[in-house]
């Protein structure tokens, strides 16, 4: 694929990506929830919220494929930042922006909004096909109606500063390494950085809950299975942990069906008849996991 031009002002939009403060950061259900939406709305196999950093293009949230980024160089979405406006392929196949691109066979059809933080252009909104497909005004005027909720997310200052701490202490193109792959949140080392930051500032003083979680019988799932079926309901409790915790809680994968959640600020009571303790969510509830 031949090389995409550099947006104009890009420093500018750069420095716009570097205040949001989001690449490098894992999965959150705020951001699920308009993609989750985008698929069912508009029907199609994929949809997902990019930030487009200077060589990576970081999938903050994804529906319908495991990745966690790609090379901006080698990705649609960089031609949806170039310009103010919607970019929509019909046909990858033969539109000469992508034609050349290693996932023109696939993701035939393509359309993007962008996504704007400080006056800049910082990501795109998209939704792909495998075929070709009509896309009339009235789709893009529904694409753009989820582009400026993502927006208004994008104002959001969700994270805790020490997982937005441990996003920047990586370079661009090592900022996977603390995501896990699979189900797009913390990997065990950075969920156990997380820890260790947080114990600190509790002995300052603050308070942080810890949260242990593993899922019953799940030898049983992939041995009568299969690890493919295992790894979706990874997936799904990983989605479900996400969304039923604060926005500046942290959950990480810290063995094969073990998780990790870290709840600072997280007041606690004594149990008693008829009283629970004050945490953010109910773990069995939000999960189908076991607390421990």
């Amino acid at each position: 694929m031949p090389a995409a031009p550099v947006p104009p002002h890009e420093i500018r939009r750069l420095a716009a990506v570097q205040k949001l403060r989001l690449l490098g950061t894992p999965a959150e259900e705020r951001f699920d929830k308009i993609t989750r939406l985008a698929r069912r709305v508009f029907d199609v196999p994929m949809a997902c919220l990019d930030i487009v950093g200077e060589k990576l293009a970081w999938l903050k949230s994804v529906q319908g494929f495991d990745g966690i980024e790609g090379l901006r160089k080698d990705s649609y979405c960089h031609h949806t930042v170039l310009e103010d406006s919607p970019c929509i392929i019909l046909d990858a196949r033969e539109d000469p922006r992508v034609r050349d691109s290693a996932h023109a066979d696939t993701w035939v059809f393509y359309a993007a909004v962008p996504l704007h933080f400080d006056g800049e252009r910082v990501g795109v909104l998209c939704i792909g096909d495998h075929h070709t497909r009509h896309f009339d005004p009235g789709h893009l005027d529904a694409l753009s109606d989820l582009a400026a909720l993502a927006e208004r997310e994008l104002q959001v200052a969700a994270l805790s500063e020490v997982q937005i701490a441990l996003a920047e202490s990586n370079e661009e193109l090592g900022m996977k390494a603390r995501i896990d792959f699979l189900t797009h949140v913390w990997n065990r080392g950075a969920i156990e950085e997380i820890v260790a930051a947080e114990r600190s500032r509790t002995a300052a003083g603050s308070s942080t809950a810890i949260l242990m979680i593993d899922i019953d019988h799940f030898k049983a799932i992939n041995d009568t299975f299969g690890h493919p079926a295992g790894d979706e309901v990874l997936r799904v409790v990983a989605a479900r942990l996400r969304a039923g915790i604060r926005p500046l809680d942290a959950v990480g994968r810290y063995g094969g069906d073990e998780f990790l959640a870290v709840m600072p600020e997280a007041r606690h009571r004594r149990s008693g008849p008829g009283r629970r303790a004050n945490l953010p969510c109910d773990f069995k509830d939000a999960s189908g996991a076991r607390a421990a």
